[in-house]
Parts: structure tokens; C-alpha cells; sequence
């Protein structure tokens, strides 16, 4: 079973925030950064009221760090957009950007470009993780294999996923 699709550069950002939001270390420093600044954002600015001898100040503290909550989830993410755009940009990433071909073999996964060939056996691959828009074939933790639901050229998108979630679940992936 082959399938033939192109990569953009939004499908490789898409990949890196799935990635961001899955990993769970991730997760844990985002949770960190967020409670951490709204707490000094409250305790700041509700101290400084408190010195003032008023109230309102405390309650804009507390507004303040409950909008934290929000803000800098949404900051990151934005950021995170910028610097993925900006590192595939200054780098030579044409060769993320080709024609690739993806083959379901017995023995393992090929995938072909006009750069060459590869081959992962099956238990080389990590995982795969599906989306409504994207399938991601990890063949490293950090690095996988992105087929973009909507840039399929040739081949069937959901028959692929659904054996490629087989083979992998199979050995245990």
C-alpha cells in the first residue's frame, strides 16, 4: 500500500505544535510558566495596593493573573509559530518541502523522494498519531513522518492510516 503526498510549510508547524501539545514535559513547564507569572502577577500588583492602602489594585492583581492564565498559553503558541517559520525558512528545508512517497512493505516502512530512499523496519518505528487533518509516522521521538490529510496526490489517505495503526499496534507502537 503506497501513498503519495507534498508537504507545505504549515503541515510541518502543525506537526511541531501537535508535538507541543502532546508531550507531557511540555505540558508540565507550560503549566509551570503560567501559574508561576499569574501568581507574581497577582502578588505584585495586589502588594502594591495593599501599600496604598486600597483595594481595587489587589482586585486588578487578581484579574491580572487570572488573564495570565490565558494570555501566555496563547503567547506561546503564537511564538512557537514564529520560530518553527523562522527556523525552516533560514535553514535548507526544500527537501522538507518535496514530493514524498510512503510504502507499507511487510517488513517495514520505505519512503522515497527525489532525494533517495529510506527504510524503517517496523519496530523502528516509535508511533503514529492521528488528527482530523494529519497522520505523524514518528520514526524518532522528537521526528516523524507528516501526511497531511489534505495534500494527498495519490493514495488512500484513511486506508493508509488505519494500516499503518495496525502494523504499529501490532509491536506494540
Amino acid at each position: 500500500m503506497k501513498i503519495r503526498y507534498k508537504n507545505s510549510l504549515e503541515d510541518l508547524i502543525q506537526f511541531n505544535l501537535y508535538h507541543f501539545e502532546q508531550s507531557p514535559s511540555l505540558q508540565r513547564k507550560m503549566a509551570g510558566l503560567k501559574w508561576g507569572m499569574a501568581a507574581l502577577a497577582a502578588a505584585v500588583i495586589g502588594v502594591l495596593g495593599l501599600l496604598q492602602g486600597s483595594v481595587a489594585p489587589v482586585v486588578l492583581g487578581l484579574v491580572t493573573g487570572g488573564a495570565c492564565l490565558f494570555v501566555i498559553p496563547w503567547y506561546v503558541r503564537k511564538d512557537m509559530r514564529r520560530n518553527v517559520e523562522r527556523l525552516y525558512s533560514e535553514q535548507k528545508s526544500d527537501a522538507l518541502l518535496q514530493e514524498r512517497e510512503l510504502e507499507i512493505t511487510e517488513t517495514g516502512l520505505v519512503m522515497r523522494s527525489p532525494l533517495g530512499e529510506t527504510f524503517a523496519p517496523w519496530n523502528g518505528i516509535v508511533g503514529v498519531a492521528s488528527t482530523p487533518g494529519y497522520t505523524f509516522v514518528y520514526d524518532q521521538p522528537l521526528q516523524a513522518h507528516v501526511i497531511p490529510r489534505r495534500a494527498i496526490l495519490q493514495g488512500d489517505y484513511d486506508g493508509f492510516a488505519t494500516e499503518l495503526k495496525a502494523r504499529t499496534h501490532a509491536l506494540g507502537g
